[in-house]
């Protein structure tokens, strides 16, 4: 799969349904005279990344539709899509996340928002992925075969982003990255991850259930803090993309 992403890309500009777009290599992209930028170019390759998860039935979660209202839906998000270089990794996508299409975007993902907003910072400023890619009844814990399975996509969306480092928000992201270390114990700090060869950052999960305790509400926001300041510094000397 791996290989694939990286050796084809979607020919840009055409408007046809997705089972009708042609492949071609890369060569032939280049030979077209197409014309990107960086960020164009990795935000087409995870399109094609993006149809790969969707197409994905390793494991029983993705070859479940979702019904909800009388509407089928797909279980798979794969995430943003936004390929800039501060990558946020959190634990599967909801409900609200499969009506939508995108991660993060309920509550919790308003509490993040909101912490990022202190510091001139915002979700477009985050590459924002799970750990698994597929909706689980109940939002239940992933199990050690969903989170193998969705590896693979971890891998190649850090190949790709090439992130500074990566915020974890919660224990099973992080666990997935430093299953040598304590969660407990590494909340607001730098880790490196063995695993990926990427540095991560652990974070509390801003869940409202998390934030209604009064001591874990304010270790997010003082690791919220320290996280927001390290990418302001990151941000001045560079850009978001390179």
């Amino acid at each position: 799969m791996g290989l694939e992403i990286f050796t084809f890309d979607w020919v840009a500009g055409l408007n046809y349904p997705y089972h009708q777009r042609q492949i071609i290599s890369k060569w032939d992209v280049a030979k077209m005279g197409i014309q990107e930028t960086q960020y164009e170019r990795k935000h087409r390759m995870l399109r094609q990344l993006s149809l790969c998860c969707s197409a994905c039935t390793c494991c029983e979660l993705g070859r479940k539709d979702i019904n909800k209202d009388n509407i089928i839906r797909d279980p798979h998000v794969l995430s943003n899509m936004n390929p800039v270089r501060y990558m946020v990794v959190g634990q599967g996508p909801g409900m609200n996340e499969i009506i939508k299409g995108t991660p993060f975007i309920g509550q919790s993902g308003k509490n993040f928002d909101k912490e990022l907003s202190k510091y001139n910072l915002s979700r477009n400023d985050f590459y924002i992925s799970n750990a698994i890619r597929c909706f689980i009844e109940g939002n239940a814990k992933p199990n050690k075969n969903h989170l193998s399975r969705c590896k693979p996509f971890l891998d190649i969306e850090i190949n790709l982003i090439h992130p500074h480092f990566i915020i974890t928000l919660g224990a099973t992201p992080f666990e997935v990255f430093c299953p040598d270390k304590k969660y407990s114990e590494s909340l607001g700090s730098l880790h490196y991850s063995k695993i990926f060869d990427v540095k991560v950052f652990a974070v509390y999960h801003p869940s409202p259930l998390n934030l209604m305790d009064a001591t874990r509400k304010c270790d997010f926001e003082r690791q919220m803090k320290i996280v927001c300041r390290m990418i302001n510094r990151i941000k001045q000397k560079t850009d978001n993309y390179g």
